[in-house]
């Protein structure tokens, strides 16, 4: 029994190294997804209708074709969309998890240290330990709420221009209609 808990306590330490580099990973991610924010936030400062103009070549292509696949092709253009966005979105929810999941582990890996430590006297060890236990959690909690900010932005944006697109796209076709006289029902 003894040695099942020696050898559960070498592979708890073992776990330090991944979950600091977990940690590492999760932060310098989250720091170039709020520089991609912040870019977006000042490209849409600038112009309010990017996202349409990006996707313009697409529905330009797609009022081309017949009624029928007109409507397929919008709304596939659409669905696209709002899957490259929702991805986009997803990655930052899953930091949100595990930013703090990660600090948590970070915490009590050291913990369990530092209170051997403690038991021992070695009052220098316990609070070097302390202090790697607390910045684990300070990182993991930080890089959730860094997220979590970003995430709720890049929602009320996929939002808004959902809500565009579709407006615009609605426009495109009444327009098409409009012009074509209804021959492509006809047909």
């Amino acid at each position: 029994m003894i040695q099942l808990q020696l050898d559960l306590q070498h592979t708890v330490h073992a776990l330090l190294w991944p979950v600091i580099l977990g940690i590492v990973y999760l932060y310098g991610t989250t720091l170039i997804a709020a520089g991609r924010v912040a870019h977006e936030a000042w490209r849409r400062s600038r112009s309010q209708s990017a996202i349409r103009a990006h996707l313009e070549a697409d529905m330009a292509l797609a009022m081309k074709a017949s009624l029928s696949q007109r409507e397929l092709m919008i709304e596939t253009i659409l669905q696209r969309f709002e899957g490259r966005q929702m991805n986009r979105i997803n990655r930052l929810r899953m930091t949100i998890r595990l930013g703090p999941s990660l600090g948590l582990i970070g915490t009590l890996i050291p913990m369990a240290s530092a209170l051997a430590e403690l038991a021992n006297g070695n009052l220098p060890a316990l609070a070097h330990n302390m202090v790697n236990a607390f910045a684990s959690t300070v990182f993991g909690i930080a890089i959730s709420v860094i997220a979590y900010i970003l995430a709720a932005m890049r929602e009320s944006w996929m939002r808004s221009d959902d809500r565009e697109l579709r407006l615009h796209a609605e426009s495109l076709m009444l327009h098409a209609n409009e012009t074509s006289g209804g021959l492509d029902e006809v047909r």
